[in-house]
């Protein structure tokens, strides 16, 4: 299994601790801001793959 980058908060929220990271840097064109790094590539991945509906929809089935 895949080692997951994500803690859950108490309130349902998620949180990345900054360990879990990786390299990563924020750059800044005009107004706008973007991170790039090794965990908004993986984000990238899943979303490219499924939507979270989908990913949903798909967990749904399996705990059947």
């Amino acid at each position: 299994m895949e080692k997951r980058y994500t803690r859950r908060n108490p309130n349902g929220s998620y949180r990345i601790p900054a360990e879990g990271l990786g390299e990563f840097r924020i750059i800044q064109h005009g107004i706008s801001i973007a991170l790039h790094g090794d965990l908004v590539d993986k984000l990238g991945e899943y979303e490219s793959l499924l939507s979270l509906r989908e990913a949903r929809a798909y967990a749904a089935k399996r705990k059947q």
